[in-house]
């Protein structure tokens, strides 16, 4: 070999020597970052099987490496975990000096104290940390993130709540002193003062920092010449505008420490200063009112954890024991009622008054409060109506009758102003009210029926026939059909309705399917059909569409059309309303069960002409169906549905004791179990009802078909010892229900009936 070529061969070892050299350093801190990973993960596996003696080393090398925050919480608490209090101090003290967030570490400093028993130094440390504090962005950190950290790793709600009420202090101070001329307490607003140079530019700062309202005057005078006096009005200490800073903040942490009475005096705070919060403030309260509640000595260290907002996205420890409480409620309610006597013109006040008793169910009052709140607010009658509607909705309808009576006979009086709006909603509400009576009693008197017929006319020509009437159009038409026997005017009025062009295309299409309704009740079912179809048709992929396509359905069945009944209601099974799609269902399944396999179909035409004249209200008739079809053998299969339909027409003739008879006939004798949960829970609940204890609240259960009242004249006159046995026979009935059929959907349910019944406390 040449000495050239020996020459370029040392030169290319050496460049290739370089290059692995060049590659080793590049790859250098990558393979060290990857072994400091690894050691961070073995320490924190040590910690968490509680093995802190064998992280201490690996987190005191890694910190001394390099000190970043993640590495010294880790450090920190493999301290505190080994009782090495002292050393935890040094440590903290050291990060302090070169952390970006030594606020921080400052907490950290008051939790190593409270750990290691020293209260009197954490709680000189803690004034300390209040004295220093900056709000004028002296640190990076936000005040519900210092309030945050504060509970979590301290569990002292007194020192977050003091943090906010500190910093309402210093903004109030320095308020003052712009509005007023003041000299400031604290030197933080002095130096604040002599940073901003003049009245005006401090202001700024202010409503910049806090959105405070200072006013229209202003001076110009520069600190340290002093201040002139401000030209606003000056405000009572109470409604100062910085007397409203954090109230959200502190309101969320009374609550969370069961502190009711200052709660409510910030979340009224928050709603003076902005009243659009107004459903954020009740859905809090309602929170308050519905869970878990602490004792009435607050928070306690130590006590069990959960979470929830603290304003700004921030999210802060709160105590998660104590008992369900409804004085909760109660208290409120008294807060409320003093601060009324004390300021009976505070709207906010009055308002909130009016919300909690509606949610205590207390609707007699609150329906009394809501009325005086309209009077006094002249709000035109809103107050009032809504507390009516609430009352409605909950099913309180002799309570809401006479609320809306009242409503307008004072309104056309004139004892109350009340906007004309209001006012037509009120009478369409209450006929509403009427109607829903007239249905759920099935009301049979015929003078009765007649003055409710001529009260809907009587509207119609006070408010018109315009778009907000549609559904008295649907009402009147009912009344006139199956309460009156008047097929023609209800079909009359219905055309009419459809021919007047002023309602959307899916109101008319409700108008005809009622309009089909009422034909098939006639027993046109051609004619009913031909309506059902066209609906079904303009509406294909519409809840009215599928609805209309789901009484075709059942109109198909009424006449013994099983094949084609069949194929429509299995595609309805995927509709998108659950009502429907479930009624599909269960219709479906009781044809596709009970198809002979001769396709003659006997017993099942019996049960469809039975639930045809049932639906048409001819109870005798459709009696005798299902009795002709109990008395065929071969058709043993449809026993169970026979038993139970007769139970449910007996029902709706206020036959309760034939009623519980053909209900005991399915659950002691079944061959299918597929009714034998509802004949049980709707035998019990007859029972319930008999005994006089009506159903409590919560634990209603919305049946298909009317149920009479507890206590009402369709039971009868029951001695004490036979509603003692009513009651014992329901509870037997709930228990067997929710312990023999617990895939059962109402098993829940009679579970929580039972234990009422047996009287478990906290269920009455």
């Amino acid at each position: 070999m040449s000495l050239g070529s020996v020459s370029g061969f040392g030169v290319a070892c050496s460049s290739w020597r370089r290059l692995v050299l060049v590659c080793l350093l590049g790859f250098y801190p990558w393979i060290l970052s990857a072994q400091e990973q690894n050691r961070l993960q073995l320490a924190e596996r040590y910690m968490q099987n509680g093995e802190a003696d064998k992280a201490l080393s690996l987190y005191e090398e890694l910190y001394q490496e390099d000190p970043q925050t993640f590495v010294y919480q880790g450090y920190l608490q493999c301290l505190q975990a080994l009782e090495q209090y002292p050393e935890a101090e040094k440590l903290i003290r050291r990060q302090m000096k070169s952390a970006p967030q030594p606020l921080l570490c400052q907490i950290d400093l008051l939790q190593n104290f409270l750990l290691a028993g020293e209260t009197k130094k954490a709680r000189s440390g803690f004034e300390e940390f209040l004295s220093g504090l900056d709000i004028y962005g002296g640190s990076a950190v936000s005040l519900s993130e210092i309030a945050q950290d504060i509970v979590e790793k301290t569990r002292r709600y007194d020192w977050a709540v003091a943090l906010y009420v500190h910093a309402r202090e210093l903004a109030g101070d320095a308020y003052r002193a712009v509005t007023e001329g003041s000299v400031p307490r604290y030197k933080l607003n002095r130096d604040f003062l002599k940073k901003a140079g003049s009245v005006a530019e401090a202001g700024l700062r202010l409503r910049q920092l806090f959105g405070l309202d200072l006013g229209a005057g202003s001076s110009d005078m520069a600190w340290p010449g002093g201040f002139g006096s401000f030209d606003g009005q000056v405000e009572p200490e109470d409604v100062r505008p910085e007397a409203c800073l954090y109230a959200q903040e502190l309101a969320d942490l009374y609550r969370m420490t069961g502190q009711y009475e200052l709660m409510l005096d910030e979340y009224l705070k928050v709603l003076e200063r902005d009243p659009d919060r107004k459903e954020e403030v009740y859905t809090r309260l309602q929170a308050v009112m519905a869970s878990s509640s602490l004792s009435e000595t607050g928070a306690r260290a130590g006590d069990g954890l959960g979470t929830t907002s603290a304003g700004n996205g921030q999210d802060v420890a709160y105590p998660a024991n104590g008992k369900a409480s409804s004085r909760v409620a109660s208290r409120l309610e008294r807060l409320l009622y003093q601060k009324a006597q004390q300021e009976p013109m505070d709207e906010v006040v009055q308002d909130m008054l009016v919300w909690v008793l509606l949610q205590q169910k207390d609707f007699e009052t609150a329906l009394l409060q809501a009325k005086a709140y309209s009077r006094r607010f002249e709000d035109g009658g809103q107050k009032w109506l809504e507390a009516i509607r609430v009352t409605t909705s909950n099913r309180r309808y002799e309570m809401a009758r006479t609320a809306y009576e009242e409503f307008v006979l004072e309104a056309e009086a004139g004892a109350m102003p009340v906007s004309t709006q209001y006012l037509r909603e009120a009478k369409i509400d209450l006929l509403d009210l009427y109607f829903a009576t007239l249905e759920s009693r099935k009301e049979k008197n015929p003078e009765w029926v007649a003055g409710l017929k001529q009260a809907y006319k009587a509207l119609f020509s006070e408010l018109g026939r315009g778009p907000e009437i549609f559904g008295l159009y649907r009402n009147l038409a009912k009344i006139h059909a199956y309460y009156a026997g008047e097929r023609d005017s209800a079909r009359m009025l219905l055309e009419e309705a459809l021919a007047s062009h002023r309602f959307t295309r899916s109101q008319q299409a409700v108008l005809k399917i009622d309009l089909a309704d009422i034909l098939l009740y006639y027993d046109k079912v051609w004619d009913a059909t031909l309506l059902y179809s066209q609906v079904e048709k303009d509406l294909k992929q519409d809840p009215v569409g599928f609805y209309a396509k789901l009484q075709n359905a059942r109109l198909s069945y009424y006449i013994g059309e099983f094949e084609w009944a069949k194929s429509q209601l299995e595609v309805l099974r995927a509709a998108t309303s659950k009502t429907i799609a479930n009624d599909a269902m269960e219709l479906s399944l009781l044809i596709k069960e009970n198809m002979s396999p001769d396709s003659s179909y006997t017993g099942l035409w019996y049960v469809a002409r039975s639930d045809f004249m049932a639906m048409r209200g001819f109870h005798e008739e459709a009696l005798r169906f299902l009795d002709t079809l109990l008395s065929l053998p071969q058709e043993g299969g449809l026993f169970d549905e026979a038993w139970y339909r007769k139970a449910q027409i007996y029902l709706g003739m206020d036959s309760i004791g034939q009623a519980l008879y053909w209900l005991s006939e399915v659950y002691t004798d079944y061959r299918d179990p597929l009714l034998v949960d509802d004949a049980l829970f709707l035998s019990a609940e007859l029972l319930q009802l008999r005994s006089g204890i009506p159903v409590p609240e919560g634990m209603d259960h919305a049946w298909v078909f009317w149920l009479p009242e507890a206590g009402s004249e369709v039971f009868g006159q029951r001695t004490d010892e036979q509603r003692l046995a009513d009651k014992e026979e329901a509870m037997r009935l709930y228990q067997w229900l929710f312990m023999e059929f617990k895939s059962s959907t109402l098993a829940s349910l009679a579970r929580q009936r039972y234990r009422f019944l047996r009287g478990d406390a906290g269920l009455q």
